[in-house]
């Protein structure tokens, strides 16, 4: 799998609606194992190790929960997130809008949302 970065949130199960912290995995910008929050702005660096383009106005990186059953009630919830990410900061999450998006041989990651 590669390096990657972790964003943690709060989540809200989809099936009783409890908020608990969680884990989403997601490789945009320098993946080194970073750990971030919603608003958090990007690392960038080593070309070897940044995915994408800095700058960008609007990217869905794919981003995948480490583990999708909730503490609570023990439903499993969707594992298929985009991060969302607006000039290298982090903005919010949203289920998968087309997964098949993320298909591109080159950028399976991410694609620019237009």
């Amino acid at each position: 799998m590669g390096t990657f970065n972790t964003l943690t949130i709060d989540f809200k199960c989809e099936h009783c609606g409890q908020l608990f912290a969680h884990r989403i995995q997601f490789k945009f910008a320098k993946t080194w194992q970073y750990e971030y929050k919603v608003n958090d702005e990007l690392a960038r660096g080593n070309p070897r190790y940044d995915i994408g383009a800095p700058g960008l106005d609007r990217v869905r990186a794919y981003g995948i929960l480490e583990n999708e059953l909730c503490p609570h009630c023990n439903e499993l919830n969707s594992e298929d997130y985009d991060v969302i990410i607006e000039k290298d900061v982090i903005k919010t999450i949203t289920p998968v809008a087309d997964l098949k998006r993320y298909d591109d041989d080159v950028y399976y990651n991410y694609y620019i949302d237009e």
